[in-house]
């Protein structure tokens, strides 16, 4: 499970949008609130995409959120894990929104809190993806843009449902001439 945990790290700081070498798709972190509709829970994600290669839309993700709330009368965190492929692309020539589509692979780790000093754990993998939506914002925050997220999640333990993130992304500089 540690070894795991350890390889996401490495793989998220690797993807972190210090210089990105792409013309329109730079690299991003994107900070979000979700919820995840299938069982009630919230918490808070963090996601950084890397461009594939240059003048395209196309990029890796990587994802780690932690969510936390209750399901049958019962205390639970969620660690979850990902990693996949994110399609990015302006609706207009000269406008700011962007129409954003992913899909993605990973793990989840669900802790039961059976008591105060006691808790249950069990690893599941997971899938998704879907839809959203980007505005970049102007002025002196031409690198920030707040995008809306929308996920069908599945469990591959038997439970699927609607994820929804609302929050602001960054993009890195881009250094083509």
């Amino acid at each position: 499970m540690y070894t795991r945990k350890l390889w996401f790290l490495v793989l998220f700081v690797w993807l972190l949008p210090g210089d990105a070498l792409a013309h329109r798709h730079r690299a991003d972190v994107f900070v979000s609130y979700s919820l995840l509709k299938s069982s009630d829970f919230d918490g808070l994600s963090l996601q950084g995409s890397w461009p594939i290669a240059k003048e395209r839309e196309f990029s890796w993700i990587g994802s780690f959120s932690r969510y936390s709330g209750e399901d049958e009368g019962k205390d639970f965190t969620l660690l979850a894990y990902s990693g996949g492929l994110r399609y990015r692309a302006r609706i207009y020539t000269y406008t700011r929104w962007f129409v954003v589509g992913q899909l993605w692979i990973g793990a989840v780790d669900t802790i039961e809190k059976l008591d105060a000093s006691t808790s249950r754990h069990r690893t599941d993998w997971i899938a998704g993806g879907g839809p959203g939506i980007e505005f970049r914002l102007g002025g002196d925050f031409q690198r920030w843009s707040l995008r809306l997220q929308t996920d069908l999640v599945h469990r591959f333990n038997g439970k699927t449902g609607p994820a929804f993130s609302i929050g602001f992304a960054w993009e890195g500089r881009d250094l083509t001439p």
